[in-house]
């Protein structure tokens, strides 16, 4: 299960273990300490870390309750602001382990609406590439590329 503050609070104080919410907490608070600085949270939190976990559990969930909680702890040792990584520990480091996202949901072709997105680019890549084949051949063949209608040879 690990130690604090990797350790997920609901576990810290003997609630249920559920491996993807405990796991994204951990990977959460690894990505804020990477991101912003080792110490980052315990600097915005400004508790022990040592203590027990049970103690610091309710001061985690307390703090990250806080809608700014987030950008003021990957801020609090070397002032990073990324929106994306704040996005995303905003969608980790909840304190209701129901409400955390699982992991796999926070790469990009695993979103909503992502599947017609990847499908269409890589239609236009396979355009493209056609596209070129075509205008190489033409010119393998001596032809000139008729420029205002690429997809007409002349």
């Amino acid at each position: 299960c690990g130690a604090m503050p990797y350790m997920a609070p609901e576990m810290a104080t003997g609630g249920p273990y559920w491996p993807h919410s405990a796991d994204a907490w951990s990977c959460g608070i690894a990505l804020l300490e990477m991101a912003g600085g080792l110490g980052s949270l315990g600097q915005a939190l400004k508790v022990d870390l040592e203590a027990p976990p049970a103690s610091i559990a309710p001061a985690l969930l307390q703090f990250f309750e806080d809608p700014v909680s987030h950008a003021e702890a990957l801020a609090a040792i070397h002032g990073v602001d990324t929106i994306t990584v704040i996005e995303q520990l905003e969608q980790i480091l909840v304190p209701n382990w129901t409400d955390r996202v699982v992991l796999k949901n926070l790469l990009p072709e695993n979103q909503p609406g992502a599947e017609q997105e990847l499908l269409q680019h890589e239609q236009q890549r396979l355009l493209e590439q056609q596209q070129q084949q075509q205008l190489l051949q033409m010119m393998q063949m001596g032809q000139a590329p008729n420029l205002q209608n690429p997809q007409a040879p002349r």
